[in-house]
Parts: structure tokens; C-alpha cells; sequence
């Protein structure tokens, strides 16, 4: 999961990722992450946290989130090679006009403030103008990539938010992460990981050619009680629809696939269903996905996945 997220980081800041955002409370997110934070910093660094009980609710990617924390806790480790503490805090920031002018950014409004603060090495003022950019790094060769920074200022800036550092040499670093609140509290069940979703009984036709895939994802749907006719290419999956088109409710299609790609299948399929339903699933990125002359209102599922996001999806698409 975690080599994921930071896999989704990349391709995020190279936009060629979605996110994925939901409601969150952003108090939640950081005590959630506090045991791995806790394993990035070593021993040898004292970790303190501090959330309020009040939720802070954002619009967010939880794992881009999280991974903003993650790769600024990376960053004071470095700064802190001797030991000291990192602190990560988060409260209610009323951000109006008069500090959208003294600090030349920002929107009025309501936010959640993340601060993120070490008691490390510190930065001079020629070294914090740069350290968001791209491959931009003091370490030594081998020791980093340039790329930690660059790749949080890029999730704050896809998530509305606003960043900035306040540092000194020799006396440590501060970050403060603006995200904006949203007046929308309400989280569905289907956005909570872990909490039991409703299943059903409808048959699913499901095309994946990776066998293990097929495998996993037809025991996780029966699971849940649904029908599950599995094949391994589009060809199969157009040949069983045709003999099963009656009791099919929705087909579920890995996108890329031999002999006739999911695409393809479903074209096929339409002009003997027009209304059946598709989901499709994809590890491609959004470009190459919009080459296969996908609109955007096509419902498609980014691998990797989880059991809980595969089963909220397809509720969704049947309740629908």
C-alpha cells in the first residue's frame, strides 16, 4: 500500500494520476499516520503530535495526504542527524485579507492548518527559495533525490491548499500546509475504510487476464453475494455475455487485455445491450487511458484497489 501511494505521488505530480478525493478529517489522517511517522524519524527523534477532538473536515486524498507527511517527516530526519523532535500539530486558520496580502498568497476563508516543525539543521534564505523545486537537494550523492518537497508542494497545490517554510540556520524548520475546510461533514459509509458495505446478488461479468487477479477479485465479489462469470480477454467476454445477456447486470473489465481489449469487448457488447453497465479497470495512466478514447464519464477503477473501494463501486454503479 505505502509503495503504491508513493508510486501515485509520482505520476500525481507528473500529472498523469487522478486523485482521488473524499470528506476526511485531517485530525484523523495524522493519528492514523503517527506509527509510521514514527518508524520514517528512527529512535533517535521524538515524535509529538497534537489534534484537537473537533473534526477538521477537508476534501482529500488520504494517501496523498499522508504522504505529504510522510516525505516532510523524511526531510527533518536528514535535518536532524544528531536527534531532536518533530512536531506535527493541526487547528482551525482563519486566513483573511489583511494575511493574503502580507503573504502575497491565498484565498479569505477557513482552513486547516498542518504545521510540521523539526529542531533541525535549518535553511538560509537562498536554500528555502529553492527547495521546492524539482531534483533540487543539499544532501550529499546518493542520500536523496530532490524530489521529496517538490512532490508535496505539488499534492497541496492539486488540493486547493497552500504551503510555505519559515527556517533559520542552525535553529530548525517549519512548515505550515493550508487546506481548505469544507462545509461538508457528511462522509457515506462507502468512505470509510473498513466499515462493512451492503453486497447483493446480481451477476457480474468480470474480464481480467491476470489470473491471480481474476481469481482474488472473483472471491472478493462473491463474498460480498454476488454472481461472478469470470474470463481471461475481451473475445471470452463477448462470447459470455451473448450466452448469459439476460442475467448479466454489470460487466467489469480490465481495460487492457489479449485479443480484444476491454474497450473493444464493451463496444461489442453495447449493440446488443445498449444499457449494460461497465466498470472498467486500469494501472495505465490517465494519459494512455484517454488514448484508448475513453470520455470522462466512464466509470473506470485505478489499480490497485481495494476490496472495499471495488465493492462501494460497484453498489454505486448498480444503485444508480
Amino acid at each position: 500500500d505505502r509503495a503504491a501511494n508513493i508510486t501515485k505521488s509520482l505520476l500525481n505530480f507528473s500529472r498523469k494520476n487522478l486523485i482521488h478525493s473524499q470528506p476526511t478529517d485531517i485530525n484523523e489522517i495524522i493519528r492514523n499516520v503517527d506509527k509510521f511517522l514514527t518508524m520514517v524519524i528512527g529512535e533517535d527523534i521524538r515524535l509529538e503530535t497534537a489534534c484537537g477532538e473537533q473534526a477538521l473536515m477537508v476534501t482529500a486524498d488520504i494517501g496523498q495526504i499522508e504522504q505529504v507527511l510522510i516525505n516532510l517527516a523524511t526531510n527533518a530526519r536528514h535535518a536532524m542527524p544528531q536527534g531532536g523532535t518533530l512536531s506535527v500539530t493541526c487547528k482551525v486558520f482563519v486566513m483573511n485579507p489583511e494575511f493574503v496580502k502580507t503573504r502575497g498568497f491565498g484565498e479569505p476563508g477557513h482552513y486547516a492548518l498542518i504545521t510540521v516543525a523539526d529542531t533541525g539543521t535549518g535553511m538560509d534564505n537562498k536554500t528555502q527559495e529553492r527547495i521546492f523545486e524539482p531534483f533540487f537537494t543539499t544532501k550529499t550523492l546518493g542520500k536523496g533525490t530532490g524530489l521529496g518537497l517538490s512532490i508535496v508542494y505539488s499534492l497541496v497545490k492539486q488540493h486547493k491548499g497552500y504551503i510555505e517554510v519559515a527556517s533559520k540556520t542552525g535553529k530548525g524548520t517549519t512548515f505550515r500546509i493550508y487546506l481548505p475546510l469544507t462545509h461538508n461533514k457528511h462522509i457515506s459509509e462507502e468512505q470509510i475504510p473498513g466499515t462493512s458495505l451492503r453486497g447483493g446478488t446480481e451477476t457480474i461479468l468480470l474480464a481480467e487476464d491476470d489470473e491471480a487477479l481474476r481469481t482474488l477479485t472473483k472471491q472478493i465479489l462473491t463474498d460480498y453475494g454476488y454472481r461472478v462469470i469470470s474470463v481471461s480477454n475481451g473475445k471470452e467476454a463477448i462470447q459470455s455475455f451473448s450466452s448469459n445477456k439476460n442475467s448479466i447486470h454489470l460487466l467489469l473489465f480490465d481495460l487492457i487485455m489479449p485479443k480484444k481489449n476491454g474497450k473493444e469487448a464493451y463496444d461489442e457488447i453495447k449493440e446488443i445491450s445498449p444499457d449494460v453497465r461497465i466498470l472498467f479497470m486500469s494501472g495505465y495512466t490517465a494519459d494512455i487511458l484517454e488514448s484508448k478514447t475513453l470520455r470522462n464519464q466512464t466509470e473506470i477503477l485505478v489499480k490497485p484497489f481495494t476490496a472495499i473501494e471495488l465493492a462501494s463501486r460497484i453498489r454505486s454503479i448498480l444503485d444508480k
